[in-house]
């Protein structure tokens, strides 16, 4: 064998080397970008703890009876939980607050207004009633609603707000009505989402869009003392 010979085989051995080298170093590579690609899910010790917000609610009584039973509450505060979860918030359902038969039927605007004199700080006031009317139609009938009194808000504070959710309403309408309460004034026209009109069987959520402004309230509704803040435990 000649001494070109000998340096050919010498340089495909040494080239056969490097691509098996360089073959399972890509296959180290490989298995480390795993890590970049595969979600995860946060532990216990990494996960945010949720913010959590006290629902004060306001029950009109008829007949000396109240309009709703505590489970029918707790259904609207359950959903209302599943919906608001991937904004980090949370709502603790405080001690019922019943009002008289003169608020069980919401007619007018003056009749919302009128709620106003109810309110207190550093709570979500939700006003539970037999019969809500569409204030500009009044062949309407709602099933929420979240309103703004006047009257009752002294200057140089936030202006004062609260949510209304009549007897009828689906377990989903006060999470709307929260959505509202959180910023979202729209009603966007996408199947499936809390903040629309249209009809859907499948579980209602918020877009991104929505969650942004939903933390961004939050944040400033803490920040103002608006709403008393507390966690999870």
């Amino acid at each position: 064998m000649g001494r070109r010979t000998v340096s050919v085989v010498v340089v495909l051995v040494c080239l056969g080397c490097s691509i098996a080298a360089f073959a399972q170093s890509t296959d180290s590579f490989a298995q480390s970008t795993d890590f970049f690609v595969q979600p995860t899910t946060p532990t216990p010790t990494t996960a945010l703890r949720a913010r959590v917000f006290q629902v004060r609610p306001f029950v009109a009584r008829v007949d000396g009876e109240p309009v709703v039973d505590e489970d029918w509450l707790n259904a609207q505060i359950a959903e209302a939980n599943r919906v608001f979860e991937p904004a980090g918030i949370q709502f603790r359902l405080g001690d019922v607050v019943p009002i008289g038969e003169q608020h069980a039927r919401l007619e007018r605007r003056r009749d919302r207004h009128a709620l106003g004199q109810f309110m207190g700080t550093g709570v979500i006031h939700w006003f539970v009633v037999g019969f809500l009317r569409d204030v500009d139609d009044p062949t309407v009938t709602r099933r929420g609603v979240h309103w703004r009194p006047k009257g009752y808000s002294k200057k140089g504070e936030p202006r004062k707000h609260f949510v209304v959710v009549a007897k009828y309403a689906r377990p989903h309408v006060l999470a709307h009505e929260l959505g509202h309460f959180f910023g979202n004034r729209t009603h966007p026209e996408i199947e499936g989402n809390i903040m629309s009109y249209l009809p859907s069987d499948a579980p209602r959520s918020f877009n991104l869009a929505q969650l942004q402004r939903i933390r961004f309230f939050a944040q400033r509704f803490a920040n103002t003392g608006e709403l008393a803040v507390g966690n999870m435990e």
